[in-house]
């Protein structure tokens, strides 16, 4: 039988007409248990199966086929034969009619009969002689409710984030509050932490209780798991398999006990890919499919190893999970390393500006599988380092390997602050302004002014919101000059933004002079031009300018009659129009010393509608 069977074991219905007992081949194993029942006279079943056999191959006569009455008569007959048949069985194979043996490799037990499962309920008894005894009926199923699927996903959530707080910090009467009551409290899985402060811990069962032999079992798993990986599919059967038969309902809960009992030494691997902490979402994916995931015992070091985990763990300021642990395992350093990887932003994760110690480590780290091989042998390749022999005595770069190492997570972790720092910089060198508040300030006063939109999401950015500090005001203005948050940029997202950074600040600073004149001029509405102006070398000039309300009559009334001078000596007034353009255009360039007026060769022009 499938170990993975919900079925707690298998009965044989032996018909042997010489009673001969059933064995099992000489190493061969099962893990659930297997009943033979030996009936003592079959005499009446074997005469029943008989008649059923003759009237069925009687049916498939061809003469029988050619005579519709035969036929039915016949199969009313194999209708009431199969009726005997099934009652013969039935009265054959009774519980006081037969001999009930349980088989081993090593020999047949034979099992008290007595009445209805008497016998199969002695058999469960031997097989599964150290089935626990959990007091929840909605948590010991083979298969839990949806009500009771909620329940256990909510247990084993507060197993993981509370397990410091009393009653995992359940409260109420709900299932999940029963569950823990009866599985976890009772059994002194969950118990108040031996150094005291009031704060709780995940450890094995009472000695006493019943689901110390299952523990046992898993402890033996986990010691198989230092030479390789174990599947965890592989853990489920153990404990679903005869001696212990514990429900599948259960095995989740308690295999998620005994791991974060044993974080610091068991490493849970997903599709191969190692995980550094049994978080949540994780455990949630190991329900549902046990078999995509492994794990790896990763026993205490000694030696030269040892002195580098604890110069690690000093230097990276890592801490045991409780106070009478220490950190003397690979697994509690890996874990840390990966974790703050995993928090890192898209930018970090992909920049080349950073020291060549950085980066190294940030490749190794990555690239991780195995966390030992990374601790001992590529995070220290990557420095430049010899590796750290599992068999020394001591390393001589132990320091030196602690202070690079944590210097360049110290790098990595801060990049993105770093980018935020220089951004800030760069904006204000632009600027040519000291505070985030003096371009605030600035931006500000252009409130109420009509914008193209472009233009005003930039303004509205530099402006800000007076709660923000420097960080977020600056990436604000990044992600609306990139289009894109700082945190998914490249280097050449980088590049780009400084780029655009100084053409927009330089168009603000423009615009800001053009409305700052217009307003202490007393000017109403008026509308904003940028002039172009290329000279025939190539070298352009820009000016703003502008021409408020009260000005335009005036100023078009003078260019209608210069223009009608310049159509009557020219003949149109698309060639007079041009040569005045050119005229104005050529009195905007900056004048040289010594240099006389030339030709333009073209001019553009750009207009903004301000009120």
């Amino acid at each position: 039988m499938d170990t993975f069977s919900h079925y707690d074991g298998e009965v044989l219905l032996v018909v042997d007409s010489i009673h001969a007992t059933p064995s099992l081949s000489e190493g061969s194993s099962s893990a659930k248990p297997i009943v033979a029942s030996i009936p003592r006279d079959v005499t009446r079943l074997d005469e029943a199966a008989r008649e059923v056999s003759a009237l069925r191959a009687s049916l498939k006569d061809p003469l029988v086929a050619q005579d519709w009455v035969v036929r039915r008569e016949l199969a009313e007959r194999v209708a009431q034969a199969q009726t005997n048949l099934d009652a013969a069985a039935h009265d054959t194979f009774l519980a006081d009619a037969s001999r009930w043996v349980l088989l081993n490799p090593s020999g047949a037990k034979e099992l008290a009969s007595g009445r209805g499962s008497h016998a199969l309920s002695g058999a469960a008894d031997i097989a599964y002689e150290c089935t626990p005894i959990i007091a929840n009926e909605v948590l010991n199923r083979s298969r839990l409710t949806s009500q009771g699927a909620k329940a256990r996903r909510l247990l084993i959530g507060a197993m993981i984030d509370r397990e410091l707080e009393p009653h995992l910090g359940l409260e109420g009467h709900g299932p999940e509050v029963a569950m823990y009551r009866a599985f976890l409290q009772r059994t002194g899985i969950h118990r108040p932490n031996a150094t005291g402060g009031g704060e709780f811990r995940l450890g094995a069962p009472s000695a006493t209780d019943s689901l110390a032999p299952a523990w046992g079992v898993l402890e033996e798993h986990f010691a198989r798991a230092k030479a390789c990986r174990v599947n965890v599919r592989d853990l489920y059967g153990a404990l679903s398999s005869s001696p212990i038969g514990m429900k599948e309902g259960v095995i989740p809960v308690f295999l998620t006990a005994a791991v974060l009992a044993c974080r610091d030494e068991i490493a849970i691997y997903e599709h191969g890919t190692f995980r550094p902490l049994l978080a949540p979402e994780v455990s949630e994916r190991m329900v549902r499919n046990p078999h995509h995931f492994d794990i790896k015992h990763f026993a205490n070091t000694t030696g030269a190893r040892r002195g580098v985990i604890n110069a690690l763990a000093q230097r990276l300021g890592v801490r045991p999970a409780f106070r009478e642990y220490r950190v003397a395992n690979v697994l509690g350093i890996a874990a840390h390393l990966v974790s703050l990887f995993r928090r890192l932003d898209n930018f970090t994760l992909r920049t080349r500006s950073m020291s060549p110690d950085a980066l190294a480590v940030r490749a190794a780290i990555l690239d991780a599988v195995e966390p030992d091989e990374l601790l001992f042998d590529h995070l220290p390749t990557c420095l430049a380092l010899p590796v750290v022999a599992a068999d020394a005595g001591h390393y001589v770069e132990e320091a030196a390997y602690a202070e690079r190492l944590g210097s360049a997570m110290e790098e990595v972790n801060g990049r993105h602050a770093r980018l935020e720092e220089e951004l800030l910089a760069l904006l204000l060198g632009i600027a040519t302004e000291r505070t985030r508040l003096a371009v605030s300030g600035l931006a500000a006063a252009l409130d109420g002014e009509i914008l193209a939109p472009d233009v005003r999401a930039f303004v509205l950015a530099l402006k800000g919101d007076a709660g923000k500090n420097d960080a977020e005001w600056i990436n604000t203005i990044a992600t609306v000059l990139s289009k894109k948050a700082p945190a998914e940029w490249t280097d050449l997202d980088l590049a780009r933004f400084e780029h655009e950074l100084r053409v927009q600040v330089a168009a603000f600073q423009r615009l800001l002079a053009l409305h700052v004149d217009g307003r202490a001029r007393g000017r109403g509405p008026f509308q904003a031009f940028r002039v172009t102006v290329t000279r025939p070398d190539g070298r352009e000039h820009d000016r703003l300018v502008a021409l408020d309300e009260i000005d335009r009559p005036i100023a078009e009334e003078i260019l209608e009659e210069a223009l009608a001078k310049l159509q009557a000596d020219l003949g149109s007034k698309e060639q007079a129009e041009k040569t005045l353009l050119a005229w104005i255009g050529e009195r905007l360039l900056p004048k040289a010393h010594n240099e006389m007026p030339k030709p333009v060769s073209h001019t553009k022009t750009r207009s903004t509608r301000h009120a």
